[in-house]
């Protein structure tokens, strides 16, 4: 019992846990996210600002490359944002450098003219001016998408000329093709003078934010690891407590099972759920033992129903051997009409058998109603007279053999409850109304298998009457209702 405990509180912690765990996930997702997203806007201020500055810093419509570089870095030197740039030639060799990568490092400064491109994004291109140099170039190119802002160095006011551009950069091995927030080309004309890769820091290298992203991300981590503590402790008295309702709910429920009472005790329900369950599983407990004892009653009362016509016939053959009776056809017809009760009785169960093992769907067919009353007359002879019917002019949409069946029932229940007449009203082609004189009992539900009719009809039967009716209402995917209407007793048919 102990490991199956222990088993069980660990399966409900791991789960919840589980949960906590995905939701945690989430947000850590989401957070990164944003910062990402508020990073790349960072960059991009960043690189525009420098971009602007730059364009504005010209006082001269005459710039050689040395010029321009020397203007690049005294504005890079101003914006302590900019960690360093990569100068291109025209044919894209990089030329010279200025600062640090985004994390740090020095950018190399000699020439790229033998260097080889590596693969990105699934680009794949090979080349060389030196073949003897291969393997030790300090350059890479690299396919990115990037903004591409344009100077014209033959105006005063450093024309802007603003697009997105995919191209090939040759950038060191060392940089990540994302530090290069943008580039900035000189031309005049449509000539190319010199290009110039930006490098930024973000906010998680930037000298004045580092240290407060840093912290962050300790708080954060702190807060993750101490968030899955607080909710391991929670769950873990959350999953001991419903796992000892289970562990209750699982002996009180064995015990129920082993014997036949309903007086067992249930483990203390502490949320709205477990009262319910517990509600439902008392009343459950306590119809099963209703069920029980109207089945123990039922049975003795069918037992003594069959024995009754078989004493009968025992008693009339074993009085004609001792001579106690005459051998004659008085006798033999008295033997006989015990007979036919005990073969009704024994037709009847056949009968319930069948239509209780039943699955399939009736045939359905339009019938008038005026044919069940006729049906009926004859089928109670001298009784069918006390029968009233009303709507006879009904065309009736059922099986026609299982509704007379059904209708013979109710009626047969009805006759024998009291010697006044009875009722039989066709309200519709799938509602049928039987009523007579007759008072239900307050003790039994006579809907139930096990249950007799009600107090006028206490006649010997074995209570099967209602329980076939309500298997033919199961067939036509309909009901049976039964109640106490006045004085009358009202049984109603619908499909």
């Amino acid at each position: 019992m102990k490991a199956r405990i222990h088993k069980g509180q660990m399966k409900s912690f791991l789960a919840i846990m589980a949960v906590v765990m995905a939701a945690l996930l989430i947000q850590i997702a989401i957070l990164t996210a944003f910062l990402n997203q508020r990073s790349r806007s960072w960059e991009k201020s960043v690189f525009e600002d420098y971009a602007q500055s730059l364009a504005k810093s010209f006082a001269t419509d005459s710039y050689d490359i040395e010029s321009l570089m020397a203007e690049c870095y005294e504005q890079a030197s101003t914006n302590d944002k900019v960690s360093g740039l990569l100068f291109h030639a025209e044919t894209g060799e990089i030329i010279a450098s200025y600062g640090f990568s985004r994390t740090g490092e020095g950018l190399p400064s000699l020439e790229a003219s033998d260097a080889e491109t590596t693969e990105v994004k699934m680009l794949i291109t090979k080349y060389a001016h030196n073949e003897e140099r291969q393997g030790k170039e300090k350059f890479k190119d690299q396919m990115m998408t990037l903004p591409v802002w344009t100077i014209q160095t033959n105006s005063q006011d450093g024309i802007l000329q603003v697009a997105s551009e995919t191209i090939r950069l040759r950038i060191p091995k060392d940089v990540k093709g994302n530090q290069v927030t943008g580039i900035i080309q000189f031309r005049t004309g449509d000539k190319l003078i010199l290009a110039v890769d930006v490098l930024t820091y973000n906010p998680q290298t930037y000298l004045l934010t580092r240290t407060i992203f840093e912290r962050f991300g300790w708080i954060l981590l702190f807060s993750a690891i101490l968030s899955l503590l607080i909710a391991a402790v929670a769950v873990f008295f959350i999953s001991r407590r419903a796992q000892r309702y289970t562990n209750g709910m699982e002996s009180a429920l064995k015990i129920a099972s082993q014997t036949e009472t309903d007086q067992i005790q249930l483990p203390k329900a502490e949320t709205m759920e477990q009262i319910s369950i517990n509600n439902s599983i008392m009343r459950l407990l306590s119809s099963l033992m209703q069920t029980k004892k109207a089945r123990k009653s039922w049975l003795r009362n069918l037992s003594h129903d069959l024995k009754t016509p078989v004493a009968s016939i025992q008693l009339l053959l074993e009085g004609m051997a001792d001579g106690v009776f005459p051998t004659n056809l008085d006798t033999v017809s008295k033997a006989r009409i015990e007979l036919a009760i005990l073969s009704a009785r024994l037709d009847r169960m056949s009968t319930f058998s069948n239509l209780e093992d039943s699955i399939k769907e009736p045939v359905i067919e339009s019938f008038p109603a005026s044919s069940l009353s006729e049906t009926l007359k004859t089928a109670f002879d001298k009784k069918g007279s006390r029968l009233c019917f009303s709507g006879d002019q009904t065309q009736i949409s059922a099986n026609a053999q299982l509704i007379t069946l059904a209708l013979y029932e109710l009626a047969s229940n009805a006759l024998s409850a009291s010697d006044d007449m009875v009722f039989i009203d066709y309200q519709g082609p799938k509602r049928i109304e039987v009523r007579n004189r007759g008072t239900l009992p307050k003790d039994c539900d006579i809907l139930d298998i096990w249950e007799r009719g009600d107090e006028g009809r206490n006649s010997s039967g074995n209570g099967l009457g209602i329980s076939i009716v309500q298997q033919v209402m199961r067939l036509h995917n309909g009901s049976l209702t039964v109640v106490q209407s006045g004085d009358s007793v009202v049984a109603s048919m619908s499909w």
